[in-house]
């Protein structure tokens, strides 16, 4: 009795065993067996769906360890620059007032603007004269450097203010425009309003006889507005070569005669006939010659002016092996035919009135520009990088700026010189 009664709920145990297994199967997920507690199916399909697609990343340990180097270095210095709104072109009835205005101009130091209305008044007042010396700050700054010293020294009057003897540091107040007895400074001396060149750096005697000398005597006769004298010139390993652009308005180059071993200076004036009657040259370099009605010339080859088709531009800056254009209108933008190192943040820049870059030739750091406004603002761009940095005190008006290797040197309104260090790779 006992026995069949146990092999009945033998039998029950059984089935019911089965019953519970077929109910896992079918109850049973299909997909992923790994999926992590707390995490539905919903959410690991979608992880696992998304790391398939995902491509390897293509950049070397090098590569990752450089872009971290650049943001842990430059992402603090990163400014957004908003779109200024289009400034309202003033109404003026009187040449007083076009000429009121452009001084204004000046003090506000916009001197891109003071030049575009200078044009429009170029025999009024000393008009033609400010001009020459707005050209002078935008295109070689108001710190210039001397080469053969190392001193930097700023381009404005003849009182110098020592800021920091132990580094050999001269700067000059912000007077060059307001000095009348001053035409020109420059790392070698300056031009007084007489138009005499005097040499006031020590040099080698190599370097004085290979050029300089010619200049002193060459002025004995004829008086000089502006002096374009490459760097280059300045050292015993090059042969002189030199521009001058006459009080005249007459444009002369100073060059050594390469067919000869010893120094023998030629002097060769360059054909201004394609000027018009009321036009003259406010200011040269090596390659362009700038006139007080805003045209643009070359003065190189052929000995002769010739339409340079670059128009409403006041400054270009051969850097990196790219041309830069200063604008009329104080923006930068650049031509990169060579496909060389490319700087996009300039092309954003506005408001600027001076523009320098330094590069390493050990690749010690990375090259970059800098771009000086009339704010007292200094801009700083990187290779490829499109977002500007703002280099310095942000609190103080820097009223110059200079690249020299890896660091930048910038004056500000109260006289004192500071310095950015380019951080090293």
């Amino acid at each position: 009795m006992h026995s069949k009664r146990n092999t009945l709920i033998n039998i029950s145990l059984i089935f019911i065993t089965c019953i519970v297994v077929l109910v896992c199967i079918v109850v049973r997920p299909k997909s992923n067996n790994n999926i992590t507690p707390g995490e539905s199916e919903s959410e690991t399909t979608s992880t696992s769906e998304t790391s398939v697609s995902e491509e390897p990343s293509t950049e070397s340990e090098s590569d990752v360890a450089l872009r971290l180097w650049y943001e842990a270095s430059f992402s603090h210095l990163n400014i957004n620059l908003s779109t200024s709104a289009p400034q309202t072109e003033p109404v003026f009835n009187t040449n007083a007032e076009i000429y009121n205005y452009a001084v204004g101009q000046i003090n506000d130091r916009k001197y891109y603007n003071a030049i575009k209305h200078l044009q429009k008044i170029p025999n009024y007042k000393d008009s033609t004269q400010l001009q020459s010396k707005l050209y002078i700050i935008i295109n070689q700054g108001v710190l210039i450097t001397d080469y053969d010293s190392g001193y930097f020294v700023a381009n404005n009057s003849m009182n110098t203010k020592t800021v920091n003897n132990k580094n050999n540091f001269i700067v000059r107040k912000d007077s060059f425009i307001s000095n009348e007895k001053l035409c020109q400074q420059l790392s070698e001396g300056y031009i007084d309003s007489n138009g005499n060149f005097y040499v006031t750096t020590k040099m080698n005697e190599f370097c004085y006889n290979s050029g300089y000398k010619q200049l002193i005597d060459y002025n004995k006769t004829v008086k000089f507005e502006v002096v374009n004298i490459p760097p280059l010139a300045n050292t015993n390993a090059s042969r002189f070569n030199s521009y001058i652009l006459t009080k005249e308005g007459n444009i002369v180059k100073l060059y050594d005669n390469l067919s000869t071993p010893e120094i023998d200076i030629l002097i060769q004036p360059i054909d201004i006939s394609i000027l018009s009657s009321t036009e003259k040259i406010v200011y040269i370099t090596n390659i362009y010659a700038y006139s007080n009605l805003g045209n643009i010339y070359v003065h190189t080859p052929g000995w002769k002016l010739n339409t340079a088709p670059v128009p409403n531009t006041l400054a270009f800056y051969n850097k990196h092996g790219i041309e830069f254009y200063l604008t009329n209108d104080g923006t930068i933008t650049y031509d990169n035919y060579a496909n060389e190192t490319d700087f996009p943040a300039v092309k954003q820049w506005s408001d600027i009135i001076f523009f320098d870059a330094g590069s390493s030739p050990l690749n010690e750091y990375p090259d970059y520009c800098i771009g000086l406004t009339s704010s007292g603002a200094i801009y700083m761009a990187l290779p490829h990088d499109s977002i500007t940095k703002r280099i310095l005190d942000s609190n103080c008006i820097y009223i110059a700026a200079r690249a020299y290797g890896d660091k930048v040197y910038a004056l500000t309104d109260s006289d004192d010189l500071h310095i950015y260090y380019i951080p090293n790779f």
